[in-house]
């Protein structure tokens, strides 16, 4: 009886680290998650305002929008922390190379933004090749070009 009550709490123990492992490795940290600018339109969590208003603001040449101090007092050292742990253990997601990140791996290159408690932000690393060729990109009444880093939203959960 000891010995079945043993080897239970073993599988029970075993079941439960499985599973926090496969929620960490998988899911969105309990902080909050990226999506590319159209998943997030496609959503609901932008409107079609918001993207006009984003591309205005990347399109703007304001330099400070792309100033690290600015961009962490904008979205706060945790926020930032969040988004470039979720970015290191996420970064499958958004590329098709098989590249380990870690946090300081990515650059938060600019700040467009809060939009339904989300931000306008562009990300990327070092790592990752990033597409210097214009791109058209439509996104509801919105039709744009963009080089350079894509343009995400980090939604708080």
């Amino acid at each position: 009886m000891k010995k079945r009550r043993a080897i239970f709490l073993l599988y029970l123990v075993a079941i439960i680290v499985m599973t926090g492992m496969f929620s960490m490795a998988c899911g969105p940290t309990d902080d909050g998650r990226l999506y590319t600018i159209s998943s997030a339109y496609d959503i609901g969590l932008i409107t079609d305002d918001d993207v006009h208003t984003i591309i205005e603001n990347l399109n703007s040449g304001n330099s400070q929008l792309i100033q690290s101090q600015y961009i962490e007092n904008s979205l706060g050292e945790n926020t930032v922390a969040a988004i470039k742990k979720y970015g290191a253990q996420h970064c499958a997601d958004f590329i098709d190379d098989d590249i380990e990140l870690v946090e300081h791996d990515i650059f938060i290159h600019g700040y467009y933004g809060k939009y339904n408690n989300s931000f306008a932000i562009t990300v990327s690393s070092g790592k990752i090749n990033v597409l210097d060729v214009m791109r058209k990109i439509k996104i509801g009444t919105n039709i744009f070009e963009i080089s350079g880093p894509d343009i995400f939203i980090w939604a708080n959960d």
